[in-house]
């Protein structure tokens, strides 16, 4: 693991930890964990063999990327884009529910991007999964702030999820937004479907969400990674 981040010590992350049902490890896949700062719960990302590197800058960006060290495909999870006004809108191209809290910004699909809504089961709780072929691919990856982003092109499509957790605060509505976008080879398409099903399941909202509907979602996801193979 190599953060770029000052974590006071303690708190080890758990060496073993059992994957939420109904995944399973994919061959070739690894699993590694997380916390960003002390006292947080663990958090667990799924991905190929690789380095994993966590971010947090002083604007707030949070990111957690497992995967080659040269950028070129992995997985890229983003908690927080950075700056309270970034993340206000974050993932509005993708969810229609939070560009309706943020008008007049620009919520336009980027180019050659293929979205599909998600039903998550969860009030309040909105999900989209998301395509994009290289060259426009790079458009999910959600990587600003990481070292060496002008270096790392992705080399194949990109499979994103993105969900925002809508609430009320003294009588205003906003949105926390975060993601996950995997970019692999096909031959690692199983790998890209567990990483994203593993991201939904430790999400915020997600304790209340049903197995029914988990099973549910992760069945989608594995669908949605298996139509788009490039």
């Amino acid at each position: 693991m190599n953060a770029f981040f000052s974590v006071p010590a303690g708190d080890p992350v758990p060496r073993t930890v059992r994957l939420p049902d109904p995944l399973t490890l994919p061959s070739g896949a690894v699993v590694a964990g997380v916390r960003l700062g002390r006292g947080e719960a663990a958090h667990y990302i799924l991905g190929p063999e690789g380095t994993c590197n966590a971010y947090l800058g002083a604007d707030g960006a949070a990111r957690i990327g497992l995967g080659p060290a040269d950028g070129s495909a992995g997985i890229w999870e983003v908690f927080s884009p950075g700056g309270a006004a970034l993340w206000a809108k974050y993932g509005c191209a993708y969810i229609p529910e939070v560009a309706r809290l943020v008008p007049g910004e620009d919520c336009s699909k980027p180019q050659g991007t293929e979205v599909r809504p998600v039903p998550t089961g969860v009030r309040g709780l909105y999900a989209s999964l998301a395509w994009a072929q290289p060259p426009d691919s790079g458009e999910l990856w959600g990587r600003g702030n990481a070292e060496n982003d002008s270096e790392a092109t992705a080399r194949y499509g990109t499979v994103a999820l993105f969900m925002a957790h809508v609430s009320t605060y003294s009588g205003h509505r906003y949105s926390e937004g975060l993601s996950i976008s995997c970019s692999l080879p096909d031959r690692q398409d199983d790998i890209c479907a567990a990483s994203l099903g593993m991201f939904l399941t430790q999400m915020e909202g997600a304790a209340s969400m049903g197995a029914s509907d988990r099973r549910r979602l992760v069945r989608v996801i594995h669908m949605f990674v298996e139509q788009h193979r490039s």
